[in-house]
């Protein structure tokens, strides 16, 4: 998983462990039966998920909360105002739960047919001993090969791909606002309350009790706010931005890391890497690091020279296309005919006037 949320595998090599990449081989080999036995069909299959469930409970009681204290205190004044914000929480509940019902129960496993694949678009799954996409993944939780593997959501407890991601990411927004309108409505009562009248909200001025109880809700919903805009952002730049999945983005972080320490193990051999550059890398990360800079030239050398070498085939293909069209339409152009005493003398002087005419 990428980036830690209330609806995201929170370490990110869980993606890359929980998924296993099926074999390109066209033979079946070996094949492990068992895991037919246990496969996972979606989000709702056994096993139930820790997280999944503690995420729809953490729902439910903020949705009590707002219902019992938060929409009927007199300081979430005046009325449009309650009335709208309100519309809009249950609004924002309402799509939460609905999307992130079609993102349990849909299936995202492989359905492409063997008959429709045709040689270079299909790889073998010796798990599923069958067939599947380029792109798929066998999920070793789900025990399924999925379509378009972008992650395995734990808080979902289910795996995301082309079938369910655009749900996913309905879901992560609806939550996202559902978070912040809940958030604000706490924060609006709690200042109007310590910076005006401090009417009593609760009867037998046990104000406390409520205050309490709304901060202990809306401090770790905060940090959810943070993790979920968080998620939406990685997400926006790998899948909009790179077009890449999130299993595709870690596996080439992974060898990008494994690139940058190859290249500093060269250049401490080499003496270019002092005691003081390794110190701020530590405090300041990749961008002081000298060997990842030099890592950022050689992948910029590296794709300008193979741009260079793309440009020039493709002038010399068209160049090569145009003599093909230029030799063609010389060659229509020649004499059908020449009458000579002599055919084989004919034929070479035939031979040679044409091969002086193309040129």
């Amino acid at each position: 998983m990428s980036k830690s949320s209330p609806l995201h595998n929170s370490p990110a090599s869980k993606s890359t462990d929980s998924a296993r990449e099926c074999s390109h081989t066209t033979q079946p080999g070996s094949a492990i039966n068992s895991t037919r036995l246990i496969r996972r069909k979606n989000g709702f299959s056994m096993p139930r998920n820790k997280l999944q469930t503690s995420a729809l409970a953490l729902l439910a009681m903020l949705l009590l909360v707002y219902i019992g204290i938060l929409s009927y205190n007199p300081l979430f004044n005046p009325f449009p105002l309650r009335l709208c914000v309100t519309l809009f929480y249950f609004l924002c509940f309402g799509l939460t739960i609905y999307n992130g019902y079609y993102v349990c129960a849909i299936d995202p496993i492989d359905s492409i047919s063997t008959s429709v694949l045709t040689t270079g678009q299909s790889k073998y799954c010796y798990h599923c001993q069958t067939n599947v996409h380029v792109k798929s993944m066998h999920c070793r939780i789900c025990m399924k090969c999925v379509e378009v593997f972008d992650h395995h959501c734990q808080w979902l407890n289910t795996c995301i791909g082309a079938k369910n991601y655009f749900y996913f990411i309905k879901t992560v927004i609806a939550l996202a606002f559902f978070c912040i309108t809940h958030v604000a409505v706490t924060l609006l009562i709690i200042v109007r309350y310590y910076t005006g009248d401090k009417e009593h909200i609760m009867p037998g001025n046990n104000d406390w009790i409520q205050i309490g109880i709304m901060v202990f809700f809306a401090l770790p919903t905060s940090f959810s706010i943070l993790s979920i805009l968080q998620l939406l952002i990685f997400h926006y730049r790998v899948h909009y931005k790179q077009k890449l999945t999130t299993y595709a983005y870690i596996v080439n972080l992974n060898k990008t890391r494994h690139e940058i320490r190859l290249i500093q193990e060269e250049m401490e051999q080499d003496g270019k890497i002092m005691p003081w550059q390794t110190l701020l890398v530590n405090f300041f990360g990749s961008r002081c690091d000298p060997a990842a800079i030099e890592h950022r030239k050689r992948t910029v050398e590296t794709k300008d020279r193979d741009d260079c070498i793309r440009r020039m085939q493709e002038v010399s293909k068209r160049e090569s296309s145009k003599g093909e069209k230029k030799k063609k339409v010389l060659s229509s152009q020649l004499p059908q005919t020449f009458e000579y005493d002599d055919k084989s003398q004919g034929r070479k002087d035939f031979g040679e006037r044409s091969q002086s005419f193309l040129e």
